[in-house]
């Protein structure tokens, strides 16, 4: 009986060809996971530039700080803290993106032309008020510009008795994002399809309120 040799007819050691095969399963297996991390990444990379342009299509107000209309550290004090309520009210809205409070600060108090704002931000949209307590009184103004159409979007005036400071300032941001949230979103959608809530008026007997000259 002839004793079997202990390499294949092509003259090769079994563990040779063990190493071959074990090498080409991994190059395989290796080529299959970068496939697959490219695929993955791809979609990723996809999703990531659909919600980038989403939000870039957003409307995008600057909300300029309250001001405070006199020198008093104390008026000072409510505007900060009404421009600081505003903003973080208006960022819980999925309709809108806003500009960080940090962007606008550097136009507190200077006075800029609301052309000068939206062409330092790249934003159309801005929001001005002022903020005044007197004789126990809360008074407060919102105004809302588009400024390349030089659209005056939305007025109100705020009259509140302050008992409790933090109530009527509560309640008038409160109205006040709303009313925001719903004129941008009337560039966008007809006013019948947005809740009534949203569209309607701070005051109802108050008259509007002037059109800035910064405009």
């Amino acid at each position: 009986m002839i004793p079997v040799s202990s390499q294949d007819t092509e003259g090769r050691h079994p563990a040779e060809l063990w190493w071959r095969r074990t090498g080409i399963t991994a190059v395989l297996s290796l080529t299959v996971l970068a496939l697959l991390t490219i695929v993955f990444a791809s979609g990723k990379l996809h999703s990531l530039l659909g919600r980038q342009a989403e939000n870039k299509a957003l409307p995008t107000p600057v909300v300029l700080p309250f001001d405070g209309l006199s020198n008093d550290p104390a008026q000072n004090y409510i505007a900060e803290g009404m421009t600081e309520q505003l903003i973080t009210e208006l960022r819980k809205s999925q309709e809108l993106r806003i500009v960080s409070r940090v962007s606008v600060m550097k136009f507190e108090r200077n006075h800029a032309s609301l052309e000068a704002v939206a062409q330092d931000l790249h934003e159309d949209y801005v929001f001005e008020g002022s903020v005044t307590e007197s004789g126990g009184n809360l008074r407060v103004t919102g105004n809302l510009y588009q400024v390349a159409a030089r659209k005056h979007l939305w007025a109100e005036t705020y009259q509140r008795a302050v008992r409790d400071r933090l109530s009527p300032q509560r309640e008038i941001i409160l109205d006040v994002a709303q009313n925001i949230q719903a004129n941008l979103s009337l560039q966008e959608v007809p006013q019948r399809s947005l809740p009534k809530k949203l569209r309607r008026s701070g005051d109802r007997g108050s008259p509007p309120a002037k059109v800035s000259k910064k405009l």
